[in-house]
């Protein structure tokens, strides 16, 4: 059985979904995994894993709808490839992939929520959809609004992703971070400023400390913006105009998230749209809180009171609050990490990847 996966998208670090698909190359037991990006991964080490195990990495770039069909279309006829996976992109070539190959096995893995605006989106997406025996989303909320907004429940269902927790590299980061001691250390992770809501963050905290109402010191680690992008300089100058360029730090793109989210104390996620964070998945598992917004399959994972609280997108008062509490209240943030840690028991890595494992070999 060969495998065609189409990512869909640039791999900037050696993060959760290159993990997933390393540890599916890695454990399922087909004759060939061939990924596409749209440009070379910048981890050396997840290229590498990749190859160690027999897969394959091609880059297009998907600049051209009919260019990047055409590649495709020379993939799957050279590689006799039985099984084509979307992932993000190009779903318009789907349904001519089952004109000219009837017998391949379209799937797709829907790792954010969709939004039907209006009458004419529905139905181009009802065209570029009806090539696909199944959906897997990655949670019930993606699920939900896949069903809600396009239909296809028949051939909707559930598959969580899944982490696994990695060594720590450097457990002195703190100090290499110049973190002094005492210092509560909250930490956020996206790849861009409005989607995963870091503007409502920064004035989350503004507004704490102008109305000086946490009785500890807090420091703020943004990661995943990518050096001289354009969201990394307006993250800058956001927080350069709430005055908190000491209370929030941008790290960039970093390969050590789990020397990161070691040195942590609460893990926040004020996305305005999500699928289902990997990133809070890997927060579970080093009993952190959480406090995320009530969005996508965020609620699935962050139980209200119990492991964390969840706030309405946007609400920069309501995310306040949260935090507060968290930060004030140690035997609370202790408490609700002990719960997390349960929790992230029900998502590893290695459950998510072989039940994958076992659709593909069910489609066969």
């Amino acid at each position: 059985m060969n495998i065609l996966e189409l990512t869909g998208m640039k791999s900037t670090k050696y993060g959760g979904v290159e993990s997933y698909f390393a540890e599916l190359v890695k454990i399922c037991r087909v004759d060939k995994f061939i990924f596409v990006y749209e440009s070379m991964p910048i981890s050396e080490n997840y290229v590498n894993d990749i190859n160690k195990w027999g897969g394959v990495i091609l880059c297009k770039q998907s600049i051209s709808t009919f260019q990047y069909f055409k590649f495709v279309i020379g993939v799957i006829k050279r590689e006799k490839i039985d099984i084509v996976h979307f992932h993000f992109g190009s779903y318009l070539i789907a349904p001519f992939l089952r004109i000219l190959f009837p017998r391949i096995r379209i799937i797709s893995t829907r790792h954010s929520e969709i939004f039907v605006s209006n009458k004419l989106k529905k139905l181009y997406l009802k065209f570029c959809f009806f090539p696909f025996e199944r959906f897997l989303c990655v949670s019930c909320g993606v699920k939900k609004e896949m069903i809600e907004g396009v239909g296809f429940s028949s051939k909707s269902e559930v598959l969580y992703l899944g982490v696994r927790k990695k060594k720590i590299v450097n457990p002195n980061l703190k100090k290499t971070l110049d973190i002094p001691k005492g210092v509560v250390v909250l930490t956020t992770i996206g790849f861009n400023i409005r989607i995963k809501g870091f503007d409502i963050l920064v004035k989350s905290i503004q507004s704490l400390m102008d109305s000086n109402r946490l009785k500890n010191d807090i420091i703020v680690l943004v990661i995943g913006i990518s050096e001289n992008s354009e969201d990394s300089n307006s993250l800058r100058q956001l927080i350069a105009e709430a005055e908190l360029n000491r209370k929030i730090m941008s790290l960039g793109i970093r390969n050590d998230i789990n020397d990161i989210l070691n040195i942590s104390d609460i893990y926040l996620q004020p996305s305005r749209t999500e699928g289902l964070s990997l990133s809070i998945m890997e927060a579970l598992n080093y009993s952190l809180p959480v406090i995320g917004t009530r969005v996508g399959g965020i609620p699935e994972i962050v139980h209200e009171g119990e492991n964390g609280y969840l706030f309405e997108k946007e609400n920069v008062e309501e995310l306040a609050d949260r935090i507060e509490i968290l930060v004030n209240n140690r035997e609370v943030r202790e408490m609700m990490g002990r719960k997390s840690k349960v929790i992230s028991s029900r998502f590893t890595l290695a459950d998510g990847v072989e039940k994958l494992a076992s659709i593909y070999h069910q489609t066969n």
